[in-house]
């Protein structure tokens, strides 16, 4: 599987990273079509499980003018690289739907609760990921898009992202970063409540869900603006 496939058509190079059984290259289409303006980069969260120096690589080499946007667990592994020192100061970063611990108490996902799906995805991950879907709330074409490719990525690959959403996690504060925001639903199914720093917090509107980039993109597409200097 390609770590990166380019979209084309815009002037700001922007890194997309995908979230737990999620390459955003599955919804290309929906982003060239909401995102006018930046030259699309998809990476698979699930491609860098076992190491991201390939990824080190790639965003130490960005062109100028580049950003990079981490979504749920993609913004985890985010963050794990910020505090390693190994995402270039100069490159904008935006989390969207973060948290530093997947498993926090406060939120809606145990560690025996991974546990459980770890154990079924292996006989049941079409019904593992068609109950995700549910919670993600997505619907129609969109919908079997994303479980197709889903699917594809294997019951190894897709217990592997869940058990680096249990074992992954860090304690506040954030690290710092000098260019980086924060996309925050009010209404995230998903991620678990985390507070951010506030002058780099951006609140999204209601209906944002897990997905703010589908179901709000207007939203979304003003933080990337404001991030890549050209709000």
């Amino acid at each position: 599987m390609a770590i990166v496939e380019k979209g084309g058509g815009g002037d700001v190079p922007l890194y997309w990273i995908g979230g737990w059984a999620s390459d955003l290259q599955c919804w290309g289409g929906l982003f060239q079509e909401f995102y006018p303006g930046f030259d699309l980069r998809f990476l698979d969260a699930h491609t860098v499980l076992d190491g991201d120096a390939r990824l080190e690589r790639m965003l130490s080499s960005a062109p100028p003018g580049a950003c990079v946007a981490g979504w749920s667990l993609g913004s985890l592994i985010l963050e794990r690289m910020i505090r390693e020192g190994r995402i270039p100061p100069e490159l904008p970063v935006l989390s969207i739907c973060p948290f530093l611990d997947f498993c926090d108490p406060a939120g809606p996902w145990r560690p025996q609760v991974l546990r459980r799906m770890v154990r079924r995805i292996f006989g049941d991950a079409a019904g593992v990921l068609s109950d995700f879907g549910d919670r993600l709330g997505l619907e129609g074409e969109v919908r079997s898009a994303w479980f197709r490719q889903a699917l594809e990525l294997g019951e190894e690959s897709l217990a592997e992202g869940l058990t680096l959403l249990q074992d992954l996690r860090f304690e506040m504060p954030w690290a710092p970063h000098p260019m980086r925001l924060f996309a925050i639903s009010p209404d995230d199914p998903v991620s678990p409540n985390c507070e951010v720093p506030r002058d780099s917090r951006r609140d999204l509107p209601m209906g944002s869900g897990h997905i703010p980039f589908l179901l709000r993109p207007e939203a979304i597409r003003a933080i990337l603006l404001e991030l890549a200097g050209r709000a």
